[in-house]
């Protein structure tokens, strides 16, 4: 059972703010903030999604400095931390509590992060990463809580079948799953070679882009061309 305890913001902190810009760190800070809420606590959100940041720099200080607690998720990039690294900022300038929260595996090296997480509690997925974690932040207080989202992938909400159904094709067809990342670059290097290997094994490339993707669909289809699906 993962464990995110609500008892880490006592009773005595009535008011939290969360941010996060990638949709991993968004999705788990959302599950938090219902949690929060259910145990009496009022909960400010700026939760991107991986797409656009709510709110703007004033709205963000305006919750910081009315809060007792920021919880802010460790974004993928310097860049897409940005408003994560600016919201820390202030709430160390306005002496309000930092709780970072670790999505997944090794986001404490990250090292556009590592400098604001001295005096900093870390929220991380497993005792192992947390182990980890303190042998690298020797003055952050690192907890191991999970990740809330996980429990979710042991539930698929449509069987094979179904989703084969779903999508049109019979239990016979070749099927080659593609994720995608946030790259454009990448993405089209990945995309082409799979709908290339596709047509050449008489298969069907299912590409799925990744929900943190800012890039138009429409970019992807003009590029890869047939085999995309």
């Amino acid at each position: 059972m993962l464990r995110m305890h609500t008892t880490l913001f006592m009773k005595v902190i009535p008011s939290v703010t969360l941010i996060a810009q990638d949709m991993a760190p968004s999705q788990a800070l959302q599950c938090l903030a219902a949690a929060l809420e259910a145990a009496g606590h009022i909960t400010t959100t700026f939760l991107a999604h991986g797409k656009e940041m709510p709110g703007n720099n004033a709205d963000h200080v305006k919750a910081i400095i009315s809060s007792q607690v920021l919880i802010v998720g460790m974004s993928s990039s310097a860049e897409l931390a940005a408003v994560e690294i600016q919201a820390v900022k202030q709430a160390m300038v306005y002496r309000v509590r930092v709780i970072f929260f670790a999505d997944t595996f090794g986001v404490h090296n990250r090292p556009w992060l590592q400098g604001l997480m001295p005096g900093a509690t870390l929220l991380h997925i497993s005792d192992a990463q947390a182990r980890d974690a303190r042998r690298v932040l020797t003055s952050t207080r690192v907890v191991a809580t999970g990740n809330p989202m996980w429990e979710n992938f042991f539930y698929p909400k449509k069987t094979r079948a179904e989703a084969r159904t779903a999508l049109d094709y019979d239990n016979d067809q070749k099927l080659i799953l593609v994720p995608g990342g946030k790259s454009l670059e990448v993405n089209l290097l990945h995309f082409k070679k799979a709908a290339e290997i596709a047509r050449l094994s008489d298969a069907v490339a299912l590409i799925s882009l990744h929900p943190g993707d800012k890039n138009l669909v429409e970019t992807y289809e003009d590029a890869v061309g047939t085999g995309m699906h």
